[in-house]
């Protein structure tokens, strides 16, 4: 018989949708999915003498690692926010050129995507002079998270970041010309996220989204989207950068931050 002290933990993870038996069902299909790629593709180009299909397989395995790796980390990664392991670490950077190192790295992201015609872009409003503790890695897994979410939805066109700073927050959108408008929108403004995934049955997204809106959360942010002019996606976030008092989340040794 179960002690109530574990039927109420059982109740717990069924409300959370890491342990929803559909999405779980699907993030495994969808694993399954691409290791089966991976090793059929490596077993045909040991037969393959061509240099062509040679290039073409390889790009598919590329592909098939890169979603299996980007799905894996971000369901154990929201797992350890949801459980307090996340902590938060900030430093003070020039806000102008982390923006512009952030761009830098996302952008050796799209390049890889060489099967898609994309324009990558930055547009960095924020003064050269504006310092601020800022914890980059959470600040880098939202923007690594919403860009592949525009790379999933986008084929050809754009992506395009665009940085902000006013009233000691950070501003940061991420707009694109993709079809994947109204999904985004549904996971967004969902206040449960498995009544979207159970229309649209993407489990990448699902646990994206679910990932971004908790780090956003715990930076006492916010994010919402809109439609932006070529009917494409735009990702609006606002981060605060002002002092705030420790995260239990984070745990009891968080840093203050400062704004120069």
């Amino acid at each position: 018989m179960l002690s109530y002290k574990n039927s109420e933990m059982l109740k717990e993870k069924s409300d959370n949708i890491l342990y929803n038996e559909a999405l779980l069902s699907r993030m495994s299909h969808e694993v399954r999915t691409n290791m089966n790629y991976i090793l059929a593709y490596s077993y045909f180009m040991g037969q393959q003498s061509s240099p062509i299909c040679y290039t073409e397989m390889s790009s598919q395995i590329r592909n098939s690692c890169k979603q299996l790796l980007g799905l894996v980390d971000n369901f154990i990664e929201s797992m350890m926010v949801d459980n307090g392991r996340s902590k938060y670490c900030p430093k003070v950077f020039n806000l102008h050129d982390f923006a512009d190192k952030l761009y830098e790295d996302l952008n050796q992201s799209v390049k890889a995507e060489d099967e898609k015609e994309l324009s990558f872009t930055i547009e960095n409003n924020i003064s050269p002079k504006v310092k601020a503790a800022v914890d980059s890695s959470i600040v880098t897994k939202i923007l690594e998270n919403l860009v592949y979410i525009s790379l999933l939805n986008t084929d050809n066109g754009y992506i395009k970041l665009t940085f902000d700073y006013k009233d000691k927050k950070l501003f940061i959108s991420v707009s694109d010309s993709g079809n994947g408008y109204r999904k985004c929108k549904d996971f967004i403004e969902s206040d449960n996220i498995m009544t979207p995934f159970s229309m649209y049955n993407d489990a990448a997204t699902a646990i994206n989204i679910n990932f971004t809106k908790q780090l956003i959360e715990q930076l006492n942010g916010s994010i919402n989207v809109e439609e932006n002019e070529t009917e494409g996606t735009c990702f609006k976030l606002s981060l605060p950068l002002n002092k705030r008092e420790p995260n239990p989340v984070f745990g009891s040794s968080l840093e203050k931050t400062l704004i120069q």
